[in-house]
């Protein structure tokens, strides 16, 4: 996010938190904005929770805190970790169902336990070679190897050479790491429609309707589901995480690269208590130590994210991936 941008979030937020009533008109007017600077301003507002819908204001929004923002946006994050668990938990005792109890669906096991990367390659590639309408992906946790990188583009390229379609959500932390990113704009130059989440509920291939690969996290192992009950369950899991997810982002202000790192330790702690609009004297009695300590701190956090003041560190911050 560039600082000329944040700097216009700012100035268009702290004028409507003086006069909620007013429109995007006067109030983009005032700041010199045209029409369409104005509508990116306000709807990057209602993303961050700043700006939501009221049917009591007159206007029909209100203008929040940054206190209560983030209060919403926890529990917006803490609402689709329950319920995406809730899926998880059904579809394990369905699992544990499938694999005890069912037989052999013709000369193929309906549910099949695969051991080892080389068998787990194989069964990816005989699946995408049934492809007729789409593959879909989920990749959690930390980047794969390069040999699984590469064997990954190759896939998708055969799939999308054709005809059909490729879709694929990876963690967003990452992005971090410069050889994810090069992955990531590989395959969007080929055609893949990649997006990225902050939480994924487990790594997954689907293709079409008629097969997928659920991988068995901490273990080599994954089970190749031919059962079409289930098949639409995990359609259903992949579904809610696509549209949950974001596309990648691509401004150097959006990325933690090695110049720009994910604080950890106290400094995280801090962060987030910025982030949520507390003081640097709550936030030293919060942690334990000198307010001098967190000013100190403070200062080093915004000159890292070349931000001008709190509030745009935490807005870039928030954007980075940094605090939930």
């Amino acid at each position: 996010m560039e600082r000329e941008f944040v700097e216009s979030l700012q100035a268009y937020y702290e004028l409507l938190a003086e006069d909620a009533e007013r429109d995007d008109n006067s109030v983009g007017q005032q700041l010199g904005l045209s029409i369409e600077q104005s509508i990116v301003v306000r709807n990057s507002l209602i993303r961050l929770g700043l700006l939501i819908e009221s049917p009591i204001a007159s206007s029909g929004w209100s203008v929040l805190s940054p206190e209560a923002a983030a209060c919403r946006l926890v529990q917006d994050h803490k609402n689709k970790v329950q319920f995406l668990t809730a899926e998880i938990e059904t579809m394990e005792e369905d699992l544990s169902t499938l694999v005890n109890e069912f037989t052999v669906h013709g000369r193929r096991k309906e549910i099949e336990k695969v051991v080892g990367m080389t068998r787990i390659m194989a069964a990816l590639n005989d699946a995408a070679r049934l492809t007729q309408r789409e593959m879909a992906t989920i990749h959690p946790g930390l980047s794969p190897s390069p040999e699984v990188t590469q064997a990954n583009l190759a896939r998708h390229q055969d799939v999308l050479a054709r005809g059909a379609a490729v879709r694929a959500v990876y963690q967003t932390a990452t992005l971090r790491h410069s050889h994810t990113r090069s992955d990531l704009g590989n395959q969007a130059a080929l055609g893949v429609q990649v997006r990225t989440a902050q939480l994924l509920p487990l790594r997954l291939v689907l293709v079409d309707e008629l097969v997928a690969v659920m991988f068995v996290p901490a273990s080599p192992t994954a089970l190749v589901v031919r059962n079409g009950p289930l098949i639409a369950v995990l359609r259903d899991v992949f579904e809610h995480v696509w549209t949950t997810s974001d596309p990648p982002p691509t401004s150097t202000h959006q990325i933690a690269d090695d110049a720009l790192a994910r604080p950890i330790g106290q400094q995280l702690e801090i962060l987030r208590l910025l982030a949520a609009g507390m003081t640097d004297e709550a936030i030293a009695r919060k942690i334990g130590v000198s307010t001098r300590t967190i000013r100190r701190q403070t200062s080093e956090i915004i000159d890292q994210l070349d931000a001008g003041s709190r509030f745009q560190a935490g807005i870039l911050a928030s954007r980075l991936g940094w605090v939930d």
